[in-house]
């Protein structure tokens, strides 16, 4: 992740509704509009992809050495892991944030804080809006200096920026209000995109405290590795043989194996769980284990690994790979697997070409586009993969 400094941000977002019914006629009045400060922007794109990424600073484990810790909901931290660095370092936890030596935060709890609008970014500027709104052939000439008015006293600095929805139907509108919309419309800004990531005005003061105490954090998945640093790690061997326990029909033997996943050496097991997670959940989700707390935590770290696999499509796969690439965890290891498990469970269901059929197609047939052969990440492969 990268450790740049975190900086407060400053462009604020407003949205824009234009009530063309209320209007009575040709041209727009103020009351036609609406202006809604929705908070401060973060980031915009054009689709769905990974959250926007927060950064905060790398634990250095002196630091936790009789630290007071403070911790913010939402963590991916079990209280016994957090038992495990209170005795390794003498720290302890406390409820006060103002007085703590750290703060313990998750991806999840800083997500919680933002909202996504899903609306384009048409202007980057007042300047950009006045350009259109105050202009008298869309707008009734007295309502302008209005209307100037109200974009004025608006919170922020000039560079605002201000989405808005398509207006559709305005076809059989009057000429000055149909060319306005059609105008509005045929506006693209720089940063024209489909999905604005956002700081809602409620969660603001919040939000400000975690920017502005940047020192104190550290994400709760570094805790967690320092709690299990000296753990087991899952290796090639130990993932087939967990598999294959979490795979039973015995629930005490799935318990078993979900207590293996749960007490590993999470960060260097990263690859391995998440594909435990993605082939076996539905099974897991039957046993006890899967709402005790340890389990939890690391279900919550997992969360988009589960509940992802259709054994018909082949999008899950799709996602698993991508998923593994946003995780920095795609290794050639998984690429097999995951191969070799849409060859068995959607290739040769689809084609039929088992048993008699005198077609024959391998797992060789499936290869990675380029640009995703190129994020596998190095790792130790000593002997060639069996299956």
């Amino acid at each position: 992740m990268d450790e740049k400094e975190i900086k407060k941000p400053v462009i604020q977002l407003y949205h824009i509704t234009v009530n063309n019914r209320s209007n009575g006629g040709p041209k727009l009045n103020i009351d036609s509009i609406q202006i809604e400060h929705l908070g401060e922007f973060l980031e915009n794109k054009d689709q769905q992809g990974a959250p926007y990424k927060h950064n905060v600073p790398k634990l250095d484990k002196k630091q936790l050495t009789n630290a007071k810790i403070y911790r913010f909901p939402k963590l991916t931290l079990p209280r016994d892991k957090m038992e495990i660095i209170h005795k390794k370092y003498g720290s302890r936890v406390i409820r006060d944030r103002t007085k703590a030596d750290l703060a313990v935060v998750s991806d999840l709890y800083f997500e919680s804080l933002t909202e996504t609008n899903w609306s384009y970014v048409k202007f980057t500027s007042r300047e950009d809006l006045k350009n259109i709104l105050l202009n008298e052939n869309f707008v009734e000439e007295e309502e302008i200096n209005r209307l100037n008015d109200l974009l004025s006293s608006l919170d922020g600095n000039d560079k605002s920026y201000f989405s808005m929805n398509h207006q559709y139907y305005y076809n059989s509108l009057p000429g000055g209000l149909h060319a306005f919309l059609q105008t509005l419309n045929d506006y693209k800004s720089d940063v024209y995109n489909r999905r604005c990531t956002y700081v809602p005005v409620s969660n603001k003061i919040e939000y400000s405290w975690l920017l502005n105490n940047q020192e104190l954090l550290c994400w709760d998945k570094e805790l967690n590795s320092a709690a299990t640093e000296d753990s087991v790690t899952i290796t090639e061997e130990t993932y087939f043989s967990i598999g294959k326990i979490v795979a039973s029909s015995d629930m005490e033997n799935v318990a078993i194996g979900m207590e293996m996943m749960a007490n590993c050496n999470t960060d260097e097991s990263f690859t391995y769980l998440a594909l435990l997670f993605f082939n076996n959940n539905d099974n897991m989700k039957d046993c006890k284990n899967w709402n005790y707390v340890n389990f939890k935590s690391l279900k919550r770290r997992f969360n988009h690994y589960i509940d992802n696999k259709n054994p018909v499509y082949t999008w899950p796969y799709d996602k698993l790979i991508q998923n593994l690439v946003k995780d920095n965890a795609l290794t050639e290891f998984a690429v097999q697997t995951i191969t070799k498990d849409m060859f068995d469970t959607v290739l040769k269901r689809t084609f039929g070409s088992t048993g008699d059929s005198v077609f024959n197609i391998d797992p060789s047939i499936l290869t990675l586009k380029e640009e995703y052969l190129k994020k596998i990440c190095e790792e130790d492969l000593s002997n060639e993969l069996t299956f």
